[in-house]
């Protein structure tokens, strides 16, 4: 394949499962059919892809690419809970991810990297995307709360004692309006011990890799005088570069508009 000086590209990673792919391959239409951008989705696999899968993707049009990464293996994949199902397969999945990065920055305009964050998982991939200079971005498909939850967890995880669900006094963040009692956390977050919650944190720390965050399908957005809908009225508060932890952050009204009502 020549290389498009003309046309940039931008490489998307959705985490594997029709449930965290759709909201990614609805963004990736997006770019291709309103801003014309050429897009490859990098698809992660553990065993064939599905009958729906396949089907969602031989629909797309001629501007998107697929390509399947080699299903991982791994004796215990199987025998784990579904979320530490796909961390694993990402994980495993990251030297064939290398060979793909390699064959696109060599062959075209490779713009940017778009990580799933619908459960966080696709942040391990930012690390690869650094590697070969290109920009990784975040795509948020979950509420804002969920957002501004995993953004504080690193703090959240070094200044609370104990486990959260024991917690006598419900937490409150900034700019939250209603503080959540610590039992009704993600499942994830609710026994510090386990590997579940270990790799949950491992991999929000990693969203400060990010160089944009774009939210998502959040009640929280509002419309401007200009008709823009912003992301997160606390989160585009934060100033960037302030030791926060935090990437900057980009409202994208259109986007919101396109992509809110398809998310899963």
């Amino acid at each position: 394949m020549e290389m498009d000086q003309q046309k940039p590209h931008i490489a998307i990673l959705p985490s594997p499962g029709i449930r965290h792919s759709i909201p990614l391959i609805e963004l990736a239409k997006l770019l291709a059919l309103h801003y014309n951008f050429h897009v490859t989705c990098i698809m992660p696999t553990i065993g064939p892809p599905s009958k729906a899968m396949t089907t969602v993707l031989e629909a797309l049009p001629i501007s998107i690419d697929r390509v399947f990464l080699p299903p991982v293996s791994s004796e215990d994949l199987h025998t784990v809970h579904t979320e530490i199902q796909i961390c694993r397969a990402i994980t495993l999945s990251l030297p064939s991810l290398r060979d793909v990065f390699k064959c696109l920055v060599a062959t075209t305009w490779l713009a940017a990297f778009v990580g799933d964050v619908y459960h966080v998982f696709g942040c391990e991939a930012f690390e690869v995307a650094k590697e070969f200079k290109v920009m990784p971005y975040v795509f948020v498909s979950v509420s804002a709360t969920v957002l501004s939850l995993g953004l504080h967890m690193p703090k959240l995880d070094e200044t609370v004692q104990g486990e959260f669900r024991e917690l006598p006094e419900p937490l409150k963040l900034p700019r939250w309006s209603i503080p959540i009692q610590g039992r009704d956390l993600l499942d994830a977050l609710l026994d510090r011990q386990t590997e579940w919650y270990k790799l949950f944190l491992s991999h929000v720390k990693r969203l400060r890799l990010a160089e944009r965050i774009n939210q998502t399908g959040s009640s929280t957005n509002h419309v401007d005088e200009s008709g823009c809908i912003s992301c997160i009225s606390w989160l585009e508060n934060q100033p960037s570069g302030a030791g926060n932890g935090l990437p900057p952050k980009v409202p994208d009204g259109r986007l919101r508009v396109e992509v809110a009502d398809l998310t899963v």
